[in-house]
C-alpha cells in the first residue's frame, strides 16, 4: 500500500495545484456544462475541452469567453488565456450483463490490516482515501 502512496504523491506533484482543483471541481465551475464537455488537457496557456455532442461545439466556442472568465474567476488568477474544443465519445461504464443462471461468487473479506488502515490515514482527501480502500478490498477480493 506504501507504493501506491508514494506513487500517487509523485503523480501529483508533477501536476499543479490549480489544474488539481480544475479536474476534482470541474462540475462545481461550469454547473450543467459539465453534462456536455470535459477536461482534455491543458498545453501553454490553452485549456482544450472535450465536446460529446457536435451542436454543442458551436455553442460552447460562442460561450468561450464566459467559461474562460468563469475558470479563472474560480481560480483566483489568470491561469487560461484561451480555450479550444474537440470532439469526443463520452466515457460511459459498460454495464456488464450476468445471464440469470449464473451465480455470483461471494469471496471473503480480510479485513485492512493495521499498517493498510495506518497508511489509508495518512491521505487527506477523504475521497481519494475512499476510493483507494474500496481498491484495496476489491483488489483483495479478486486475487483470492
Amino acid at each position: 500500500m506504501a507504493i501506491i502512496s508514494q506513487h500517487i504523491a509523485t503523480l501529483l506533484d508533477s501536476f499543479d495545484e490549480w489544474y488539481i482543483t480544475l479536474l476534482r471541481d470541474w462540475p462545481a465551475i461550469v454547473g450543467s456544462l459539465s453534462n456536455h464537455m470535459c477536461v482534455e488537457r491543458f498545453k501553454d496557456d490553452t485549456l482544450i475541452l472535450g465536446v460529446y455532442d457536435t451542436h454543442w461545439i458551436q455553442e460552447l466556442h460562442l460561450l468561450a469567453p464566459t467559461i474562460r472568465k468563469t475558470i479563472n474567476t474560480y481560480l483566483n488568477k489568470k491561469q487560461i488565456e484561451k480555450i479550444r474544443f474537440k470532439l469526443v465519445e463520452r466515457h460511459v461504464a459498460k454495464k456488464q450483463s450476468t445471464p440469470v443462471s449464473a451465480k455470483k461468487i461471494e469471496h471473503p473479506r480480510r479485513p485492512l490490516s493495521d499498517r493498510e488502515k495506518k497508511t489509508l490515514h495518512v491521505i487527506k482527501d477523504q475521497h481519494l482515501r475512499v476510493a483507494l480502500q474500496s481498491f484495496l478490498e476489491r483488489s483483495m477480493r479478486e486475487a483470492s
